[in-house]
């Protein structure tokens, strides 16, 4: 989506899941022995940060 218009997206989602960890590389490390990674070639873990929501 930019600031005018919307655009079509995709992406190989199949599932997520949320981890508490102290850092991004830490979260990273809990999937660098996993099954998912070594299954089949193109296998992927992504890591992304997950911001709290602001209390008011």
């Amino acid at each position: 989506m930019s600031r005018d218009r919307s655009e079509a997206a995709g992406n190989r989602l199949v599932a997520w899941m949320i981890v508490e960890a102290e850092s991004v590389d830490d979260a990273a490390g809990i999937f660098a022995d996993h099954p998912h990674v070594s299954l089949m070639p193109g296998n992927a873990v992504d890591v992304m940060e997950l911001l709290a929501v602001p209390a008011e």
